[in-house]
């Protein structure tokens, strides 16, 4: 999982893809250069140096011409270790059913992004990829996910623009969808938010990474809940790639 920082405030999620790539929402780049984003890996709780951050100027934006998603290409090269892992995209149209997405933007529904609070801590959460219909939508550009069933609004917010949904497919778990959008304020009266559906800019990602099937190891939840999942201490660092 990674945070990225614009104008060094917390602004958008993203993940690994590459040891020198990171995938995010096209809109989280809208009007800014690379030397105005930071991307930190390895974040679990951002108001504590713990020690396995790992910070990472920009180098170059890779933008979509058409879909919500953009690739950041990184400075120096990620050092992958229990904190920080690559994630397998999917290449196949999601199934419904349970996914999961995280990050540290709103906690609060019903308030707007400038007066709500958002996580210090990484948050995540299971939602299920839904019918398009859900969300209006119709083209498989966007994927729709959420609980209609749930007491309260618990779905990706403010400041979770650009991070991860995932799902297991075949024992492997593969990111499917990027956070793109929703109701204004996160509001209880919906329950669904809007991801762009990593399968249909695969061949975009593909032709801007050509290497990027070579990175996949198919490890877990890439991380992106390794923080819950293991708190011990040590840096187990790989060997580098080169950017």
């Amino acid at each position: 999982m990674a945070l990225i920082y614009s104008h060094k405030e917390a602004d958008c999620g993203g993940s690994l893809i590459h040891q020198c790539f990171v995938l995010t929402a096209r809109h989280c780049t809208d009007n800014r250069n690379p030397d105005q984003l930071t991307v930190v890996l390895g974040e679990y709780k951002r108001s504590v140096a713990e020690g396995r951050e790992q910070v990472h100027n920009v180098s170059r934006i890779y933008r979509h011409p058409t879909h919500d998603i953009a690739i950041l290409a990184l400075q120096s090269s990620a050092a992958t270790n229990r904190h920080v892992q690559v994630v397998e995209l999917s290449k196949d149209e999601p199934e419904y059913g349970s996914a999961v997405v995280g990050g540290w933007g709103q906690v609060e529904s019903d308030r707007g992004p400038l007066t709500s609070q958002t996580a210090d801590v990484l948050q995540y959460v299971h939602v299920p990829v839904v019918p398009r219909a859900f969300c209006n939508l119709t083209t498989t550009v966007d994927i729709c996910a959420g609980d209609a069933s749930s007491g309260s609004y618990t779905n990706a917010c403010h400041g979770d623009s650009g991070g991860p949904l995932v799902q297991k497919r075949a024992g492997r778990w593969r990111q499917i969808g990027v956070v793109s959008r929703g109701p204004a304020s996160c509001p209880a009266a919906s329950r669904y938010a809007i991801y762009t559906n990593v399968a249909t800019a695969y061949n975009w990602i593909k032709q801007t990474i050509p290497s990027i099937e070579r990175q996949w190891r198919g490890k877990g939840l890439f991380g992106l809940l390794s923080a819950f999942a293991s708190r011990s201490e040590g840096n187990d660092y790989s060997i580098s790639a080169i950017c």
